[in-house]
């Protein structure tokens, strides 16, 4: 498994996100704190209140676009 160094919340994520937005390569808060998330997580930090179910919407609604 992996070895989990600490967590941050989803709140506290966003407030990250927001403070970067502009380092990153978002269109928009909910993607900046994708992008956040997704960087916590392959460091070993939890994301509580992380949702795959957030991701799996985004995705159908992505293919859904023309």
């Amino acid at each position: 498994g992996r070895v989990i160094a600490g967590s941050i919340t989803m709140k506290q994520a966003e407030a990250i996100a927001k403070e970067k937005m502009k380092d990153l390569n978002a269109f928009d808060i909910k993607e900046a704190t994708k992008i956040i998330c997704g960087s916590a997580r392959s460091m070993g930090i939890e994301v509580k209140e992380w949702s795959w179910k957030i991701i799996q919407k985004d995705i159908k609604k992505f293919l859904k676009m023309p």
